[in-house]
């Protein structure tokens, strides 16, 4: 009756755990940072399995704030050391991502392209989903469709990190291995319009003037609402002047001047 009773306990403590995990996601997703670290905050038990999510809202609901392992909770019956926990949390992609995010606001750049080219090309294995976890689903047959969205986060991580890398090299005026970093990026994938508007400007820079040229075109007609666009259809012109004269370059001004009034309008 006693394990009974404890199993119980256990099972309560953990769906509560997610709920509140499930909870803070929420938070952290309307920007209410306060209640998301309050609500972190009324977690009183969590297990291994869970410790990595837990970690990963901790980093964004303290975001830019660095982490600090002290008000953290250590998951419970499982005595870990800085160490031991390091295995367990820093396994998880997104948690290797805010570190090399971390790297880049501290202008620290080495490490920062150290880890983001150990990212860019590693294969992830999502964690397998739990049954508690399942109740916050709105679709509980995840089966194909969590392979699915595992295999679309993979490559998501991978896109960003190779972004992420790209525009270190920028930030540094390295365009050459920017416009190398980027070739092969994916041409669907949620970070394509930026990696595209940063691949023209490289091609712009290092003088491909008329790769430059068909990227900032495709850039423009593409994404004609959004401000990488307005940026691409003013480079265009901009390439337009030095690659066919002052004329055609003339013309190309008063056609972008054309489209941005008609789009105000």
């Amino acid at each position: 009756k006693q394990t009974i009773n404890s199993q119980q306990t256990e099972n309560a403590n953990e769906l509560l755990a997610l709920a509140l995990l499930s909870l803070t996601e929420q938070f952290i997703a309307q920007g209410e940072v306060i209640q998301a670290q309050q609500t972190l905050a009324e977690i009183t038990a969590i297990t291994p399995r869970y410790y990595q999510q837990y970690h990963v809202l901790h980093q964004l609901a303290y975001w830019p704030e660095p982490i600090d392992l002290s008000r953290m909770l250590l998951p419970n019956n499982n005595k870990l050391t800085e160490t031991h926990l390091a295995e367990v949390v820093y396994q998880s992609p997104n948690v290797q991502l805010n570190k090399a995010l971390r790297f880049v606001q501290a202008n620290d750049f080495s490490p920062a392209i150290k880890l983001l080219n150990a990212l860019k090309n590693r294969a992830w294995q999502a964690p397998k989903q739990t049954f508690w976890q399942s109740l916050f689903t709105s679709d509980n047959e995840f089966s194909l469709k969590a392979s699915t969205e595992a295999q679309i986060q993979n490559q998501a991580i991978n896109d960003y990190a190779r972004l992420l890398l790209a525009q270190l090299y920028a930030q540094q005026g390295e365009y050459e291995k920017v416009f190398i970093e980027l070739q092969a990026f994916p041409q669907h994938s949620p970070y394509s319009e930026s990696a595209l508007f940063l691949f023209a400007f490289s091609a712009q820079k290092i003088k491909q003037h008329t790769t430059a040229l068909s990227l900032l075109t495709l850039l423009h007609q593409q994404y004609p609402h959004s401000h990488l666009g307005w940026q691409a259809s003013l480079l265009m012109a901009k390439q337009t002047t030095t690659q066919k004269g002052l004329v055609q370059g003339w013309q190309a001004y008063q056609k972008v001047e054309t489209f941005f009034l008609n789009r105000l309008e």
